[in-house]
């Protein structure tokens, strides 16, 4: 019998202090929801952001890394989707869904003035 498939559903709010380094000098603030389907391991995810110090200039999901350490590029966020709100989907690997699940992944911003990132959150599973 195959396994029941579920829908999981993962949330990060970012903030500029969560970023390593942390960033002293942004109003940044945002959030990233995020839907996994653990059958199709689909990722199906939304972000917005505001009082950033300038336009961002990416945007990514990163990992593995628990939130004192910064790690390598998981998955970019298209030009189209860094305004105030973007949106997209994507199929996860074997190895990339478990680090998801085991809270392995951070969401954050760039701009021009913090080129490695303004803004930064762990995204970890909540239960809905």
């Amino acid at each position: 019998m195959p396994a029941m498939a579920e829908v999981l559903h993962f949330k990060a709010e970012l903030t500029p202090q969560a970023e390593v380094p942390a960033v002293h000098n942004s109003r940044g603030k945002g959030s990233v929801e995020v839907h996994f389907d653990t059958r199709t391991r689909r990722l199906v995810w939304q972000s917005e952001q505001s009082g950033l110090s300038g336009p961002a200039t990416m945007a990514h999901f990163h990992g593995p890394a628990d939130p004192t350490k910064n790690a390598n590029v998981q998955i970019p966020v298209s030009a189209g989707q860094l305004g105030h709100k973007g949106r997209g989907d994507v199929k996860l690997t074997n190895e990339q869904a478990k680090q998801l699940m085991d809270g392995l992944w951070y969401f954050n911003y760039h701009t021009k003035a913090h080129p490695g990132g303004e803004i930064r959150g762990q995204v970890l599973r909540v239960k809905q």
